[in-house]
């Protein structure tokens, strides 16, 4: 029967999990891009230094004013014309987010079925397996997250029904392992 102390215990064994795991997982894959890998912070004055760093430099019109940019960051002005600096890196720098928070969601989704799996083998000792499955479940939801905004419906989908099918079969199988 659950009573405080077993309730306590599991919420604090749920909390350190979360806690070791996510550090774990950031101590050997922590690595994120970094905007400025990506995009330059450097002044840009002209022409010439706008495409020597990939931008597309906008001429201002004859009547002095910018025409229309795409870009939804503040360009580089000078008194010619501005620059458009950042589109072009900006797409590059979110693709490589996603592929960072792509693998970071593979990597926690298998550590926490671990964990999941753990507790469910010392699921007698209740506040224990309680905890750890808890913490296990947590971890997914963290590394979902730092992906779902990248994924697309469709891969939203498969990964929701993956995450229920294994846990519906580790389920079976660990309760019918004890049943014998």
């Amino acid at each position: 029967m659950w009573n405080i102390k077993n309730l306590m215990l599991g919420i604090a064994i749920l909390i350190m999990t979360i806690f070791v795991g996510v550090y774990g997982i950031n101590l050997f894959y922590d690595n994120p891009p970094k905007y400025e890998q990506y995009c330059s912070q450097q002044p840009i004055n002209n022409e010439a230094q706008c495409i020597n760093l990939n931008g597309t430099w906008y001429n201002y019109t004859t009547d002095g004013q910018p025409p229309p940019i795409e870009s939804k960051t503040v360009p580089v002005t000078s008194p010619n014309g501005y620059c458009d600096a950042y589109t072009k890196c900006n797409n590059d720098f979110q693709q490589a987010n996603e592929i960072y928070f792509k693998n970071l969601f593979i990597v926690a989704l298998i550590v926490g079925l671990v964990i999941i799996a753990i507790g469910l083998l010392i699921f007698a000792l209740a506040p224990v397996g309680v905890g750890l499955m808890a913490g296990g479940i947590a971890i997914f939801i963290w590394g979902s997250a730092r992906y779902w905004t990248y994924a697309n419906k469709i891969t939203k989908f498969i990964i929701s029904l993956l995450g229920l099918v294994i846990l519906i079969m580790m389920s079976y199988y660990f309760n019918n392992k004890f049943k014998k």
